[in-house]
């Protein structure tokens, strides 16, 4: 069986460089935050291009905390792409807020900004462009804060965001990706990334100093230090995993022709999706031959319960179609010439 995803053969190439950090880590007895967190934070925040990095528990956290800094209260809405996980609507509930849905492009799963503005009001409080599968979605507007879901964009050619603060994850699925429950908050200006530190520490401002931040109090969203060391080791790896994957999505390009979806030339390649009329057919048949796939996502975010509001007709083309392959550093070539060709003969 070859899965969809396998951490353990991802790590083969620095296991014993990461066991040697998590050691050094137990053995300082420093477990949340403190020197390695720093210097994660700044790792990230240079790879971006900007002055602040603020760790955080995990990617939903980061967003969460993104949209309360830039001013998102009860009531507001927030305009979001109709197809991503649901971490992007749930970070606007969490707030109380109203999330307004954004139909995708008819070629890609990406926010359609030509509708953008459409959905855009008086009462819009920031826009939630969602960079998926590694593809970036350029919005420009001055009437709101522009919060990116740079879940997906990491990329060390091109690793970038719209606005005055962008959210990270770093599930251990993702191209960086931590040993548990990790994210940041980006942003070039120092109070954002201050509210968002304090925020993320209950609302404390100095020792036990409290303060409530953008009218909340705070939360319990520290990165702990085995994430970040973790996150360090990997981070000196991800050319190589990048360059990997990279490889063998124009392998399955060439194989898979007219089936690739569409994306950009630097991709990092999160993910590699085709598609397909029949992908229920094709994912069984697949599963039949040994290959685990994904499906990014079985439901659009129009469609949730929890959402009343347009439809999005290209998202839920884009749900029913979309296939994930196995596509990353820890398969072997035996492994790639195997699906390529049980791909081949299923399309």
């Amino acid at each position: 069986m070859i899965p969809y995803i396998d951490l353990r053969a991802r790590q083969s190439m620095y296991m014993e460089e990461l066991k040697k950090s998590v050691c050094a880590v137990l053995d300082s007895g420093q477990y949340i935050g403190g020197e390695h967190v720093g210097l994660i934070e700044s790792a990230m925040a240079d790879l971006f291009g900007v002055r602040y990095g603020v760790a955080v528990g995990n990617g939903t956290d980061a967003l969460t905390l993104a949209l309360q800094v830039a001013g998102v209260r009860a009531g507001m809405e927030v305009v979001i792409p109709a197809f991503s996980f649901f971490a992007t609507i749930g970070a606007v509930l969490r707030l109380r807020a109203t999330p307004v849905i954004v139909d995708v492009r008819e070629d890609r799963p990406l926010m359609d900004t030509s509708k953008l503005f459409e959905r855009i009001g008086s009462n819009t409080a920031a826009i939630v462009p969602v960079h998926l599968f590694g593809d970036f979605v350029s919005v420009s507007f001055d009437g709101c804060p522009i919060v990116d879901d740079a879940s997906q964009a990491l990329n060390l050619q091109r690793a970038r965001f719209n606005g005055h603060i962008a959210a990270l994850s770093f599930y251990p699925t993702k191209v960086l990706g931590a040993m548990g429950d990790a994210g940041m908050v980006l942003t070039p200006h120092e109070d954002t990334a201050q509210s968002v530190r304090q925020l993320a520490n209950h609302g404390y401002v100095h020792g036990r100093s409290f303060e409530r931040i953008c009218g909340h109090s705070g939360y319990n969203s520290r990165m702990d230090a085995i994430q970040a060391v973790g996150l360090r080791v990997s981070l000196r790896y991800l050319e190589q995993a990048i360059a990997k994957r990279r490889t063998i999505a124009h392998r399955y390009d060439e194989a898979f022709a007219g089936a690739a979806l569409k994306r950009d030339d630097d991709s990092a390649i999160p993910t590699y999706n085709i598609t397909h009329p029949e992908r229920d057919r094709v994912q069984r048949e697949l599963a039949e031959d040994g290959i685990g796939t994904k499906i990014y996502y079985p439901y659009t975010l129009d469609q949730l319960p929890v959402f009343r509001g347009e439809s999005a007709p290209n998202a839920h083309r884009f749900s029913k179609e979309l296939l994930a392959l196995p596509c990353h550093e820890g398969l072997s070539e035996e492994e790639i010439s195997y699906i390529i060709d049980k791909v081949s003969k299923r399309l």
